[in-house]
C-alpha cells in the first residue's frame, strides 16, 4: 500500500507535531477518527498472485500500527488489527503460495504493534 509505506516514512522523519499535521491532511480518515480501509480479501489461496494480498495486510497492519502509536490513535489500531487478523491465521495453510514467506511480514506487524 504505497500511501501507508508514505505515513510509515514520514512517521519516522518529522517530529510529532509535523507528523501529526502532516498525516491529518495526508489522510482525512485520520483527522476524522474514521479511517476505514477493508483487509484485501483472497479467493483462491493456492494462487501465487493473490495471495500476496495476505502480504498486503501484514503491511498495511505494520504500518497502521507504527501511525497509531506515533499519534495516540484507536481507529488506526483497529483497522490495523483488522488487517492482521484477517490474515493471521491463514500463514500455515498448507500451500507453498504463501506459507513460504508471510510468516516473515507477519512478523513485521507483530513486532510493530508490539512496540511500545
Amino acid at each position: 500500500s504505497p500511501c501507508l509505506e508514505e505515513l510509515d516514512i514520514m512517521r519516522r522523519v518529522l517530529d510529532e507535531s509535523k507528523f501529526a499535521d502532516w498525516s491529518s491532511k495526508f489522510l482525512t480518515g485520520i483527522r476524522e477518527n474514521n479511517l476505514n480501509l477493508e483487509p484485501g480479501k483472497i479467493k483462491d489461496r493456492s494462487d501465487g498472485k493473490l495471495v500476496h494480498l495476505d502480504g498486503l495486510n501484514f503491511s498495511r497492519a505494520w504500518c497502521l500500527y507504527g501511525a497509531a502509536q506515533h499519534l495516540n490513535n484507536q481507529n488506526l489500531m483497529d483497522v490495523a488489527d483488522k488487517h492482521l487478523e484477517y490474515s493471521l491465521n491463514k500463514i500455515a495453510d498448507g500451500d507453498y503460495a504463501g506459507e513460504h514467506w508471510l510468516a516473515s511480514f507477519a512478523l513485521y506487524a507483530l513486532k510493530t504493534k508490539d512496540f511500545k
